[in-house]
């Protein structure tokens, strides 16, 4: 939704937040899926990041490299998703 937003320049009222919330619920199901972990590890790796994502732009915490260490979880998620299918 944040990229087609991006993508059509549509904006909607209170639109981060709602993407943000959208995101910890999103992150949070994926991890609650009910499946090992060790099948899985590309899913739970996109689940941390799509959970974390949100919180840290939803707290507004400011962590020093955590836009490397996201982008390295989301690298790594996308990687291990491809190589499983």
């Amino acid at each position: 939704a944040k990229g087609l937003l991006a993508v059509t320049g549509a904006s909607l009222p209170d639109g981060s937040f709602i993407l943000n919330l959208l995101a910890i619920v999103a992150g949070s199901l994926i991890l609650l899926q009910g499946r090992s972990w060790s099948e899985e590890i590309g899913m739970v790796l996109l689940g941390v990041w799509v959970l974390v994502t949100g919180l840290l732009s939803l707290v507004n915490i400011d962590i020093q490299s955590a836009g490397l260490i996201l982008n390295l979880v989301a690298i790594a998620a996308g990687a291990l998703i491809l190589v499983r299918k």
